[in-house]
Protein backbone atom coordinates (compact mmCIF):
# COMPACT_ATOMS: atom_id res chain seq x y z
CA UNK A 1 0.00 0.00 0.00
CA UNK A 2 1.08 3.54 -0.60
CA UNK A 3 2.18 5.94 2.02
CA UNK A 4 -0.59 8.02 3.63
CA UNK A 5 -0.65 11.73 2.80
CA UNK A 6 -1.49 12.54 6.34
CA UNK A 7 1.72 10.96 7.53
CA UNK A 8 3.78 13.64 5.75
CA UNK A 9 1.87 16.62 7.15
CA UNK A 10 3.27 18.32 10.18
CA UNK A 11 0.91 20.45 12.21
CA UNK A 12 2.42 23.18 14.37
CA UNK A 13 0.28 24.26 17.29
CA UNK A 14 0.65 27.90 18.34
CA UNK A 15 0.68 28.14 22.05
CA UNK A 16 -1.87 30.69 23.25
CA UNK A 17 -1.01 33.03 26.09
CA UNK A 18 -1.83 31.66 29.49
CA UNK A 19 -4.04 34.66 30.16
CA UNK A 20 -6.23 33.78 27.19
CA UNK A 21 -7.03 30.19 28.02
CA UNK A 22 -6.58 30.21 31.73
CA UNK A 23 -9.41 28.90 33.80
CA UNK A 24 -9.43 32.17 35.72
CA UNK A 25 -10.18 34.14 32.56
CA UNK A 26 -13.02 31.80 31.61
CA UNK A 27 -14.80 32.23 34.89
CA UNK A 28 -18.00 34.32 34.86
CA UNK A 29 -17.49 37.45 36.96
CA UNK A 30 -20.63 38.08 39.01
CA UNK A 31 -18.96 41.13 40.52
CA UNK A 32 -18.49 42.79 37.11
CA UNK A 33 -22.02 41.75 36.10
CA UNK A 34 -23.48 43.34 39.22
CA UNK A 35 -21.45 46.53 38.75
CA UNK A 36 -22.91 46.83 35.25
CA UNK A 37 -26.35 47.32 36.79
CA UNK A 38 -25.27 49.89 39.36
CA UNK A 39 -25.36 52.97 37.14
CA UNK A 40 -28.72 52.17 35.46
CA UNK A 41 -30.16 51.48 38.90
CA UNK A 42 -28.90 54.82 40.22
CA UNK A 43 -30.39 56.60 37.20
CA UNK A 44 -33.72 54.82 37.70
CA UNK A 45 -33.83 55.80 41.39
CA UNK A 46 -33.06 59.44 40.53
CA UNK A 47 -35.86 59.53 37.91
CA UNK A 48 -38.30 57.79 40.29
CA UNK A 49 -37.57 60.18 43.18
CA UNK A 50 -37.89 63.18 40.84
CA UNK A 51 -41.23 61.89 39.55
CA UNK A 52 -42.55 61.37 43.09
CA UNK A 53 -41.42 64.85 44.19
CA UNK A 54 -42.98 66.53 41.15
CA UNK A 55 -46.25 64.60 41.47
CA UNK A 56 -46.53 65.34 45.19
CA UNK A 57 -45.97 69.06 44.48
CA UNK A 58 -48.84 69.06 41.95
CA UNK A 59 -51.38 67.07 43.96
CA UNK A 60 -53.67 69.00 46.27
CA UNK A 61 -56.08 67.75 48.93
CA UNK A 62 -59.32 69.53 49.68
CA UNK A 63 -59.84 70.59 53.29
CA UNK A 64 -63.30 71.30 54.75
CA UNK A 65 -64.81 74.51 53.36
CA UNK A 66 -64.81 76.04 56.84
CA UNK A 67 -61.08 75.40 57.22
CA UNK A 68 -58.98 78.35 58.39
CA UNK A 69 -56.87 78.02 55.24
CA UNK A 70 -59.88 78.95 53.13
CA UNK A 71 -61.19 81.57 55.59
CA UNK A 72 -58.20 83.73 56.54
CA UNK A 73 -58.70 86.95 58.50
CA UNK A 74 -57.11 88.90 55.69
CA UNK A 75 -56.05 88.19 52.12
CA UNK A 76 -57.72 85.92 49.59
CA UNK A 77 -60.72 84.02 50.98
CA UNK A 78 -61.41 80.84 48.97
CA UNK A 79 -64.65 80.07 50.83
CA UNK A 80 -66.19 83.38 49.73
CA UNK A 81 -64.99 82.79 46.18
CA UNK A 82 -66.58 79.34 46.21
CA UNK A 83 -69.99 80.88 46.99
CA UNK A 84 -69.69 83.00 43.85
CA UNK A 85 -68.76 79.91 41.83
CA UNK A 86 -71.86 78.03 43.02
CA UNK A 87 -74.05 80.95 41.96
CA UNK A 88 -72.41 81.34 38.52
CA UNK A 89 -71.95 77.70 37.43
CA UNK A 90 -75.31 76.02 37.94
CA UNK A 91 -75.98 75.63 34.20
CA UNK A 92 -74.52 76.50 30.76
CA UNK A 93 -74.31 80.24 30.07
CA UNK A 94 -73.27 80.80 26.48
CA UNK A 95 -72.93 84.28 25.04
CA UNK A 96 -76.18 86.32 25.30
CA UNK A 97 -78.13 83.35 26.68
CA UNK A 98 -80.59 84.04 29.54
CA UNK A 99 -78.19 82.53 32.09
CA UNK A 100 -75.33 84.58 30.66
CA UNK A 101 -77.34 87.76 31.23
CA UNK A 102 -78.23 86.66 34.76
CA UNK A 103 -74.56 86.03 35.51
CA UNK A 104 -73.45 89.53 34.52
CA UNK A 105 -76.27 90.94 36.65
CA UNK A 106 -74.98 88.86 39.56
CA UNK A 107 -71.44 90.19 39.06
CA UNK A 108 -72.69 93.79 38.93
CA UNK A 109 -74.69 93.27 42.13
CA UNK A 110 -71.62 91.87 43.89
CA UNK A 111 -69.57 94.88 42.76
CA UNK A 112 -72.28 97.21 44.08
CA UNK A 113 -72.12 95.38 47.41
CA UNK A 114 -68.37 96.00 47.52
CA UNK A 115 -68.96 99.68 46.79
CA UNK A 116 -70.92 99.85 50.06
CA UNK A 117 -67.73 98.83 51.88
CA UNK A 118 -65.28 101.20 50.18
CA UNK A 119 -65.22 104.28 47.97
CA UNK A 120 -62.19 102.96 46.02
CA UNK A 121 -64.32 100.82 43.66
CA UNK A 122 -66.05 101.98 40.49
CA UNK A 123 -67.32 100.13 37.43
CA UNK A 124 -68.33 100.78 33.83
CA UNK A 125 -70.42 98.35 31.79
CA UNK A 126 -69.70 98.77 28.07
CA UNK A 127 -72.68 97.20 26.29
CA UNK A 128 -72.85 99.38 23.21
CA UNK A 129 -69.47 99.33 21.42
CA UNK A 130 -69.66 97.64 18.02
CA UNK A 131 -67.00 95.39 16.52
CA UNK A 132 -66.59 93.60 13.18
CA UNK A 133 -64.04 90.78 13.02
CA UNK A 134 -63.18 89.90 9.39
CA UNK A 135 -62.28 86.44 8.20
CA UNK A 136 -58.61 87.40 7.82
CA UNK A 137 -58.27 88.38 11.48
CA UNK A 138 -55.70 85.96 12.87
CA UNK A 139 -56.94 86.41 16.42
CA UNK A 140 -59.99 84.34 15.63
CA UNK A 141 -59.46 80.69 16.58
CA UNK A 142 -60.41 78.46 13.67
CA UNK A 143 -61.24 79.30 10.08
CA UNK A 144 -64.43 80.35 8.39
CA UNK A 145 -65.65 82.24 5.34
CA UNK A 146 -67.50 84.93 7.26
CA UNK A 147 -67.06 88.04 9.37
CA UNK A 148 -68.51 88.53 12.83
CA UNK A 149 -70.52 91.55 13.91
CA UNK A 150 -70.31 91.90 17.67
CA UNK A 151 -71.72 94.27 20.30
CA UNK A 152 -69.54 94.30 23.41
CA UNK A 153 -70.86 93.59 26.89
CA UNK A 154 -67.65 93.86 28.93
CA UNK A 155 -67.78 94.92 32.56
CA UNK A 156 -64.67 96.72 33.82
CA UNK A 157 -64.20 97.27 37.55
CA UNK A 158 -61.54 99.59 38.93
CA UNK A 159 -60.05 99.54 42.44
CA UNK A 160 -58.29 102.88 42.80
CA UNK A 161 -55.04 102.91 44.76
CA UNK A 162 -54.53 105.11 47.83
CA UNK A 163 -51.95 107.31 46.08
CA UNK A 164 -52.62 106.20 42.53
CA UNK A 165 -50.75 107.60 39.55
CA UNK A 166 -53.55 106.43 37.25
CA UNK A 167 -51.69 103.38 35.88
CA UNK A 168 -53.22 99.93 36.39
CA UNK A 169 -52.58 96.20 36.44
CA UNK A 170 -55.60 94.32 35.08
CA UNK A 171 -57.09 90.91 35.83
CA UNK A 172 -59.05 89.42 32.93
CA UNK A 173 -61.65 86.65 33.04
CA UNK A 174 -64.52 85.83 30.68
CA UNK A 175 -67.98 85.06 32.06
CA UNK A 176 -69.43 83.21 29.05
CA UNK A 177 -69.25 79.43 28.61
CA UNK A 178 -69.69 76.95 25.79
CA UNK A 179 -73.34 76.05 25.02
CA UNK A 180 -73.49 72.67 26.83
CA UNK A 181 -71.04 73.19 29.69
CA UNK A 182 -71.68 74.80 33.09
CA UNK A 183 -68.21 76.33 32.76
CA UNK A 184 -67.15 75.90 36.38
CA UNK A 185 -63.46 76.01 35.48
CA UNK A 186 -63.74 77.74 32.09
CA UNK A 187 -64.08 80.38 33.30
CA UNK A 188 -66.17 80.29 36.48
CA UNK A 189 -63.21 80.01 38.83
CA UNK A 190 -61.33 82.93 37.20
CA UNK A 191 -64.43 85.12 37.55
CA UNK A 192 -65.06 84.27 41.21
CA UNK A 193 -61.32 84.61 41.96
CA UNK A 194 -61.34 88.10 40.45
CA UNK A 195 -64.41 89.10 42.51
CA UNK A 196 -62.78 87.87 45.69
CA UNK A 197 -59.50 89.67 44.95
CA UNK A 198 -61.47 92.92 44.72
CA UNK A 199 -62.94 92.23 48.15
CA UNK A 200 -59.57 91.23 49.63
CA UNK A 201 -58.10 94.55 48.45
CA UNK A 202 -60.56 96.45 50.65
CA UNK A 203 -58.54 95.42 53.71
CA UNK A 204 -55.21 96.01 51.97
CA UNK A 205 -55.63 98.47 49.08
CA UNK A 206 -52.90 99.09 46.50
CA UNK A 207 -50.79 102.21 46.96
CA UNK A 208 -49.42 103.94 43.86
CA UNK A 209 -51.41 102.11 41.18
CA UNK A 210 -54.92 100.85 40.36
CA UNK A 211 -56.21 97.31 39.99
CA UNK A 212 -58.77 96.63 37.24
CA UNK A 213 -60.81 93.58 36.36
CA UNK A 214 -62.13 92.98 32.85
CA UNK A 215 -65.13 90.65 33.14
CA UNK A 216 -65.46 90.14 29.40
CA UNK A 217 -68.09 88.35 27.35
CA UNK A 218 -67.73 86.48 24.06
CA UNK A 219 -64.34 84.82 24.57
CA UNK A 220 -65.73 81.45 23.51
CA UNK A 221 -66.92 82.96 20.20
CA UNK A 222 -63.33 83.76 19.20
CA UNK A 223 -61.76 86.08 21.80
CA UNK A 224 -64.34 88.75 20.94
CA UNK A 225 -64.56 90.12 24.47
CA UNK A 226 -60.89 91.06 24.58
CA UNK A 227 -61.04 92.37 21.01
CA UNK A 228 -63.79 94.73 22.15
CA UNK A 229 -61.69 95.86 25.12
CA UNK A 230 -60.03 98.57 23.02
CA UNK A 231 -63.29 100.57 22.94
CA UNK A 232 -63.49 100.85 26.71
CA UNK A 233 -62.42 104.29 27.99
CA UNK A 234 -60.26 102.72 30.71
CA UNK A 235 -58.25 100.55 28.30
CA UNK A 236 -55.53 103.19 27.85
CA UNK A 237 -54.70 103.11 31.58
CA UNK A 238 -53.62 99.44 31.66
CA UNK A 239 -49.86 98.83 31.90
CA UNK A 240 -49.90 95.05 32.40
CA UNK A 241 -52.41 92.24 32.79
CA UNK A 242 -52.99 88.81 34.34
CA UNK A 243 -55.25 86.64 32.19
CA UNK A 244 -57.00 83.90 34.17
CA UNK A 245 -58.18 80.91 32.14
CA UNK A 246 -58.78 77.15 32.09
CA UNK A 247 -57.92 74.48 29.54
CA UNK A 248 -58.85 71.69 31.96
CA UNK A 249 -60.54 71.27 35.32
CA UNK A 250 -58.94 71.26 38.73
CA UNK A 251 -55.34 70.83 39.81
CA UNK A 252 -52.96 73.75 40.05
CA UNK A 253 -53.24 76.74 37.75
CA UNK A 254 -49.90 77.49 36.16
CA UNK A 255 -48.29 80.42 34.41
CA UNK A 256 -47.54 79.23 30.88
CA UNK A 257 -47.18 82.43 28.81
CA UNK A 258 -45.46 85.64 29.84
CA UNK A 259 -44.22 88.91 28.40
CA UNK A 260 -43.71 90.98 31.57
CA UNK A 261 -40.52 90.52 33.56
CA UNK A 262 -41.74 92.48 36.60
CA UNK A 263 -45.11 90.73 36.73
CA UNK A 264 -43.55 87.27 36.55
CA UNK A 265 -41.19 88.18 39.40
CA UNK A 266 -44.13 89.41 41.47
CA UNK A 267 -46.07 86.19 40.88
CA UNK A 268 -43.00 84.01 41.50
CA UNK A 269 -42.42 85.59 44.92
CA UNK A 270 -45.48 83.87 46.45
CA UNK A 271 -45.81 80.40 47.93
CA UNK A 272 -48.69 79.37 45.61
CA UNK A 273 -46.67 79.80 42.41
CA UNK A 274 -46.69 77.24 39.63
CA UNK A 275 -44.70 78.45 36.62
CA UNK A 276 -43.43 77.16 33.32
CA UNK A 277 -42.88 80.20 31.14
CA UNK A 278 -40.75 78.19 28.69
CA UNK A 279 -43.98 77.04 27.02
CA UNK A 280 -44.10 80.44 25.27
CA UNK A 281 -42.27 78.86 22.35
CA UNK A 282 -44.86 76.08 21.99
CA UNK A 283 -47.48 78.71 21.19
CA UNK A 284 -45.28 80.95 19.04
CA UNK A 285 -44.19 77.97 16.90
CA UNK A 286 -47.78 76.74 16.55
CA UNK A 287 -47.14 73.43 18.32
CA UNK A 288 -50.06 74.26 20.63
CA UNK A 289 -52.86 75.39 18.31
CA UNK A 290 -54.94 77.33 20.79
CA UNK A 291 -55.42 80.87 21.97
CA UNK A 292 -56.59 82.94 24.92
CA UNK A 293 -57.26 86.61 25.58
CA UNK A 294 -53.55 86.90 26.37
CA UNK A 295 -52.86 86.82 22.62
CA UNK A 296 -55.13 89.82 21.97
CA UNK A 297 -53.81 91.97 24.83
CA UNK A 298 -50.20 91.28 23.89
CA UNK A 299 -50.30 91.23 20.08
CA UNK A 300 -53.07 93.74 19.34
CA UNK A 301 -52.58 96.23 22.16
CA UNK A 302 -48.90 95.63 22.96
CA UNK A 303 -49.64 95.26 26.68
CA UNK A 304 -47.25 92.97 28.61
CA UNK A 305 -48.76 90.31 30.83
CA UNK A 306 -49.07 86.67 31.82
CA UNK A 307 -51.42 83.78 31.09
CA UNK A 308 -52.46 81.55 34.01
CA UNK A 309 -54.69 78.52 33.48
CA UNK A 310 -55.76 75.13 34.80
CA UNK A 311 -54.58 72.19 32.70
CA UNK A 312 -55.41 68.95 34.57
CA UNK A 313 -58.29 66.71 33.40
CA UNK A 314 -58.07 68.01 29.87
CA UNK A 315 -60.77 65.53 28.76
CA UNK A 316 -63.38 67.55 30.73
CA UNK A 317 -62.54 70.80 28.92
CA UNK A 318 -65.55 72.29 27.05
CA UNK A 319 -67.77 69.37 28.09
CA UNK A 320 -70.70 68.73 30.41
CA UNK A 321 -68.21 67.57 33.05
CA UNK A 322 -66.76 71.03 33.56
CA UNK A 323 -69.15 71.42 36.49
CA UNK A 324 -69.10 72.03 40.24
CA UNK A 325 -68.59 68.34 40.95
CA UNK A 326 -65.24 68.33 39.16
CA UNK A 327 -63.69 71.47 40.63
CA UNK A 328 -61.74 71.70 43.85
CA UNK A 329 -61.78 74.32 46.61
CA UNK A 330 -58.00 73.79 46.75
CA UNK A 331 -57.77 74.85 43.08
CA UNK A 332 -59.72 78.03 43.81
CA UNK A 333 -57.42 78.75 46.75
CA UNK A 334 -54.25 78.20 44.71
CA UNK A 335 -55.25 80.29 41.67
CA UNK A 336 -56.64 83.02 43.91
CA UNK A 337 -53.58 83.38 46.11
CA UNK A 338 -51.30 83.07 43.08
CA UNK A 339 -52.98 85.99 41.28
CA UNK A 340 -53.53 88.02 44.47
CA UNK A 341 -49.84 87.87 45.28
CA UNK A 342 -48.98 89.19 41.81
CA UNK A 343 -51.43 92.07 42.15
CA UNK A 344 -50.08 93.00 45.59
CA UNK A 345 -46.35 92.67 44.80
CA UNK A 346 -46.27 94.28 41.35
CA UNK A 347 -45.37 97.72 42.71
CA UNK A 348 -42.27 96.27 44.38
CA UNK A 349 -40.92 95.06 41.04
CA UNK A 350 -42.12 98.04 39.02
CA UNK A 351 -45.33 98.35 37.03
CA UNK A 352 -44.09 98.62 33.47
CA UNK A 353 -45.60 98.65 29.99
CA UNK A 354 -42.42 97.26 28.44
CA UNK A 355 -42.95 93.94 26.65
CA UNK A 356 -40.08 91.57 27.47
CA UNK A 357 -39.29 87.94 26.71
CA UNK A 358 -39.09 86.06 29.99
CA UNK A 359 -38.18 82.50 30.98
CA UNK A 360 -39.31 81.21 34.38
CA UNK A 361 -39.97 77.77 35.85
CA UNK A 362 -40.44 75.89 39.10
CA UNK A 363 -37.25 74.33 40.40
CA UNK A 364 -37.27 72.46 43.74
CA UNK A 365 -39.47 74.98 45.50
CA UNK A 366 -38.03 78.11 43.89
CA UNK A 367 -39.00 79.91 40.69
CA UNK A 368 -36.00 81.56 39.06
CA UNK A 369 -36.89 84.24 36.52
CA UNK A 370 -34.60 85.05 33.57
CA UNK A 371 -34.67 87.37 30.63
CA UNK A 372 -34.37 85.45 27.38
CA UNK A 373 -30.77 86.68 26.82
CA UNK A 374 -29.57 85.66 30.28
CA UNK A 375 -31.23 82.25 29.86
CA UNK A 376 -29.39 81.66 26.57
CA UNK A 377 -26.11 82.66 28.25
CA UNK A 378 -26.83 80.19 31.08
CA UNK A 379 -27.43 77.35 28.60
CA UNK A 380 -24.19 78.21 26.71
CA UNK A 381 -22.20 78.17 29.97
CA UNK A 382 -23.68 74.81 30.84
CA UNK A 383 -22.53 73.27 27.55
CA UNK A 384 -19.05 74.82 27.91
CA UNK A 385 -18.78 73.35 31.41
CA UNK A 386 -19.88 69.95 30.11
CA UNK A 387 -17.22 70.02 27.36
CA UNK A 388 -14.52 70.96 29.89
CA UNK A 389 -15.50 68.01 32.08
CA UNK A 390 -15.44 65.64 29.10
CA UNK A 391 -11.97 66.81 27.97
CA UNK A 392 -10.63 66.56 31.52
CA UNK A 393 -11.97 63.03 31.83
CA UNK A 394 -10.41 61.96 28.52
CA UNK A 395 -7.04 63.42 29.50
CA UNK A 396 -7.17 61.62 32.82
CA UNK A 397 -7.83 58.15 31.37
CA UNK A 398 -5.60 58.53 28.33
CA UNK A 399 -2.66 56.82 30.00
CA UNK A 400 -4.89 53.92 31.06
CA UNK A 401 -6.66 53.09 27.82
CA UNK A 402 -6.70 54.34 24.22
CA UNK A 403 -8.87 57.29 23.36
CA UNK A 404 -10.84 55.15 20.91
CA UNK A 405 -11.62 51.47 20.90
CA UNK A 406 -8.97 49.53 18.98
CA UNK A 407 -9.92 48.21 15.58
CA UNK A 408 -12.69 50.26 14.07
CA UNK A 409 -13.35 53.19 16.36
CA UNK A 410 -15.91 54.97 14.19
CA UNK A 411 -18.02 51.82 13.92
CA UNK A 412 -18.47 51.91 17.68
CA UNK A 413 -19.27 55.62 17.59
CA UNK A 414 -21.89 55.06 14.88
CA UNK A 415 -23.39 52.20 16.86
CA UNK A 416 -23.76 54.46 19.88
CA UNK A 417 -25.31 57.19 17.75
CA UNK A 418 -27.70 54.71 16.14
CA UNK A 419 -28.74 53.43 19.55
CA UNK A 420 -29.54 56.99 20.67
CA UNK A 421 -31.60 57.67 17.54
CA UNK A 422 -33.51 54.40 17.94
CA UNK A 423 -34.22 55.28 21.58
CA UNK A 424 -35.77 58.60 20.52
CA UNK A 425 -37.83 56.90 17.78
CA UNK A 426 -39.16 54.15 20.05
CA UNK A 427 -39.94 56.73 22.76
CA UNK A 428 -41.94 58.79 20.24
CA UNK A 429 -43.79 55.67 19.02
CA UNK A 430 -44.57 54.62 22.58
CA UNK A 431 -45.83 58.13 23.40
CA UNK A 432 -48.05 58.13 20.29
CA UNK A 433 -49.52 54.75 21.28
CA UNK A 434 -50.29 56.09 24.76
CA UNK A 435 -52.06 59.12 23.24
CA UNK A 436 -54.19 56.84 21.00
CA UNK A 437 -55.09 54.62 23.97
CA UNK A 438 -55.93 57.66 26.12
CA UNK A 439 -58.18 59.14 23.43
CA UNK A 440 -59.88 55.77 22.88
CA UNK A 441 -60.51 55.47 26.62
CA UNK A 442 -61.95 58.99 26.91
CA UNK A 443 -65.22 58.57 28.76
CA UNK A 444 -66.46 61.99 27.78
CA UNK A 445 -66.07 62.49 24.01
CA UNK A 446 -68.84 65.12 23.74
CA UNK A 447 -67.26 68.53 23.28
CA UNK A 448 -69.31 71.63 22.52
CA UNK A 449 -68.72 74.43 20.04
CA UNK A 450 -70.64 77.45 18.85
CA UNK A 451 -71.04 76.16 15.33
CA UNK A 452 -73.60 73.70 16.72
CA UNK A 453 -75.36 76.25 18.89
CA UNK A 454 -78.68 74.86 20.14
CA UNK A 455 -81.97 76.76 19.96
CA UNK A 456 -82.71 76.37 23.65
CA UNK A 457 -79.47 78.17 24.54
CA UNK A 458 -80.37 80.96 22.13
CA UNK A 459 -83.40 81.66 24.32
Amino acid sequence: MGESVSDNIKVDYIERPESFCSREAQKFSWKKYALGWVYPLICFIIVLVTFILVKSSLDMTDLPLESELYNPKEGFNAARAHKHLVALSQSPHGFESPKNNLNVEYIINQVKALQDKTDHISYLHDNSSQLVVPQSDKNRIGEGSFSTYFVTSNLLVKFKGSNSNGRAVMLSAHYDSRPITPGASDAGIPVCVSLEILEALIQSPPEGYDVMVNFNNGEELGLLGSLGFKFHPWAKDVDSFINLEASGTGGKAFLFQSSSNSLVKALASGSYRHINGMSNDLFSMGIINSGTDYKVYKDNYNIPGVDIAFYRNRAFYHTTMDDLEHVSIASINQMGNFAYNGVKKIEKYGLSKEVSKVVAFDFFGSSPVYTLTSFYVLIALFFVFEIILLVAYKLKIRHIQPLFTEGRPFIHILKGLLFSILTIIFTAIFGAILIVITNAANKNPLVSNYYAFNLEEMG
